[in-house]
């Protein structure tokens, strides 16, 4: 399997997201953006695999030693060896990695984050950082947009947490602010058992729907010239508003039901907001 061909089974397996949102992407953006969400991917996985914290810290410093390589072009991993060729014609600062890490680092050592500092600086520095990448290799004009790209990614990081939620309490990470957890009579260890109780429904359902309303408040804020080039991340988002509706056909019943959207779904809603942003770019040149 070459380099290339890890990253897209990495960053984008079959029936993701992701795998949708980069489908109608130039064929160069595509094959610049896979390291970097095949890197993020890898990263993102060592809480959720590694219950030694030792295990995990050192498999974090390790990555963070080849990742460094990959910018002085001697890297070994077939992800990091892809990022080389990525860097020949996006130079990303090498800081975008180093705030990816460092948000694992946080969650390890901590396991449960629930001040709403430290969660805004984890989602901040796993989706902000992995959007900022994404935005600057599509490419952007206006300055609001690099803002608007940040939020949008701080607030998908935390759908991601919210979908994948028996994942993560499966492994004890909890990512709720305490004050939520407490409005709603929930305690840490409620994340423990299998089913869903009512008033962790509740709870979920109170942050789908501030989810939803912030996503959409942010998505409306990304300036309409910059749009087309970032739409890959546009359908991300629409696709995650899909998904944030879609917890209702489960009934917000996270710990022992999945939320997922059909293969067609998806494409349908790629497909249809290409099409809008692509109109409205045409609009946007006359």
């Amino acid at each position: 399997m070459t380099p290339e061909q890890f990253c897209q089974t990495r960053a984008t397996p079959s029936g993701s997201a992701r795998y949708y949102a980069l489908y109608f992407e130039d064929r160069q953006i595509r094959q610049a953006l896979l390291p970097i969400y095949a890197l993020d991917r890898e990263i993102n996985g060592i809480p959720l695999t590694c219950r030694d914290s030792d295990v995990a810290l050192k498999t974090l410093d390790w990555w963070q030693d080849e990742i460094s390589a990959a910018y002085a072009q001697r890297a070994t991993h077939p992800a990091s060896k892809a990022l080389q060729e990525t860097l020949k014609t996006y130079p990303l600062a090498q800081e975008y990695f180093e705030e990816l890490l460092d948000a694992r680092r946080q969650l390890i050592i901590n396991r449960s984050l629930t001040s709403q500092q430290e969660l805004g600086l984890y989602y901040h520095r796993c989706g902000g950082t992995l959007w900022s990448m994404a935005a600057e290799i599509c490419g952007y004009e206006e300055r609001q947009t690099h803002r608007a790209i940040i939020r949008l990614g701080t607030s998908m990081k935390q759908l991601d947490y919210l979908v994948r939620l028996r994942e993560y309490s499966d492994q004890g990470l909890v990512l709720f602010p305490i004050k939520l957890l407490n409005r709603h009579q929930v305690s840490l260890m409620d994340f423990q058992h299998i089913a869903t109780t009512a008033h962790i429904q509740d709870l979920i359902r109170d942050q789908a729907r501030q989810l939803q309303e912030t996503i959409q408040i942010d998505l409306a804020s990304l300036p309409q010239r910059d749009r087309w080039s970032l739409r890959h991340l546009v359908i991300q988002a629409e696709l995650g508003l899909s998904q944030l509706s879609a917890l209702k056909d489960i009934d917000y019943q996270l710990l022992d039901q999945t939320v997922y959207l059909t293969p067609l779904q998806s494409l349908w809603t790629a497909w249809k907001v290409k099409r809008r942003e692509k109109k409205n770019m045409k609009l946007i040149l006359l």
